[in-house]
C-alpha cells in the first residue's frame, strides 16, 4: 500500500483519526522513540502536521503506519464500550478514574493521569487515554469494563440515601464537603469548583466509603444528616421556648444516649427528630 504524505496533514489513513485516536497515536510515537514536544505545547491545529512530519521522518515510514494500525486496531476500544461512562456523572468518573489511573504511564514530562491531580474536565478523556494506553488485549479490556459495570452497581451509594443534600443549596454543599475533610474522609480531589463540583466530590466520597464496612457506613451518614439538620436549625434564628415534657424514665435515658452520641442537648434532639419526622411526611399529610 502506498501513502501520500504532507508537511501539513497526516497520511491516510491515519487522517482520519479522531481526537481520541490522535492522543493515543502521539503518545504511541513518544513511547516508540520519536521526539515530540508535549502535546499541549503544540496548537490543535498544528498536531497534525507535526505529526506527519515525525511520521515522514521515519526510515521506514510505511511499515510505521502499518505498525501503528495493527496495534490501534489491538489496543483501543469500540466507542459503544466506553458510552457507560456518561451514565451516572461525574461521581462515576472520579471512581472510574481511580479503577484506571495505574495501568497505563505517561510519556517523560506529562502530568500523571491520577484522581487528584486531574481536573473535572478532563476526566473523561483521561480515563479513555488510559484504557487506549494499557498494553493489554481488546478481550481483556472489555472484561475489566463488564467487571467495573458490575462493581459500580454494588459500590454507588443509593439515592434515597443522599436524597437530603440538595443539589442547588450552595451552602449545604460547601458544608458538607467541609465536614467530609474535617472527618479525613474525603476523597483526594481537586477543589471543588461550583456546585455540580461539590456534589460529585461529596458523592464519591460517600461511595467510596461502601469498601469499609456497611454499619460504619450507615453510622457516619446519619451522624452526618443530623449534624446538618442541627445546624440548619441554629442557623433559622427562630427563638426557643422552653416546653417541659413528662417522659418515662426509658424515654429520658435514650434521649440521654442520643444527645451524648450525637453531641446535642436533649431539646436539640427533640428539635431534630421533630423536624427529620415532619420533612419525611408524605406531601399530601400536611
Amino acid at each position: 500500500m502506498l501513502y501520500k504524505f504532507g508537511n501539513s496533514a497526516l497520511p491516510s489513513p491515519l487522517n482520519k483519526f479522531s481526537e481520541r485516536e490522535l492522543r493515543w497515536l502521539w503518545r504511541t510515537l513518544i513511547f516508540q522513540g520519536a521526539r515530540l514536544p508535549n502535546e499541549a505545547d503544540v496548537p490543535k491545529t498544528e498536531r497534525p502536521g507535526v505529526l506527519a512530519s515525525t511520521i515522514n521522518s521515519h526510515n521506514h515510514p510505511e511499515e510505521l503506519i502499518q505498525g501503528l494500525l495493527n496495534k490501534k486496531e489491538s489496543q483501543l476500544l469500540d466507542a459503544k464500550w466506553l458510552e457507560w461512562m456518561d451514565s451516572d456523572g461525574d461521581r462515576l468518573l472520579v471512581w472510574l478514574l481511580s479503577q484506571t489511573q495505574h495501568l497505563a504511564r505517561q510519556p517523560s514530562g506529562y502530568q500523571p493521569i491520577s484522581v487528584d491531580q486531574t481536573p473535572r474536565e478532563e476526566r473523561k478523556d483521561a480515563i479513555i487515554l488510559t484504557l487506549d494506553l494499557w498494553e493489554e488485549t481488546i478481550e481483556n479490556k472489555q472484561a475489566f469494563i463488564n467487571e467495573r459495570r458490575t462493581e459500580w452497581a454494588s459500590i454507588r451509594t443509593p439515592d434515597h440515601e443522599t436524597q437530603w443534600i440538595n443539589p442547588k443549596d450552595s451552602a449545604q454543599l460547601k458544608w458538607a464537603w467541609s465536614y467530609l475533610i474535617k472527618q479525613q474522609v474525603a476523597a483526594p480531589l481537586p477543589s471543588p469548583i461550583d456546585n455540580k463540583d461539590l456534589l460529585a466530590c461529596i458523592l464519591a466520597t460517600l461511595d467510596d466509603m461502601s469498601y469499609g464496612h456497611p454499619a460504619e457506613k450507615q453510622l457516619f451518614q446519619e451522624k452526618m444528616k443530623k449534624t446538618w439538620s442541627q445546624k440548619k436549625y441554629r442557623d433559622s434564628g427562630k427563638a426557643k421556648k422552653q416546653h417541659y415534657m413528662p417522659l418515662t424514665k426509658d424515654t429520658r435515658d435514650k434521649l440521654s444516649a442520643l444527645s451524648e452520641e450525637w453531641s446535642m442537648k436533649p431539646h436539640e434532639v427533640v428539635e431534630v427528630l421533630i423536624q427529620e419526622a415532619n420533612e419525611q411526611k408524605p406531601a399530601d399529610a400536611n
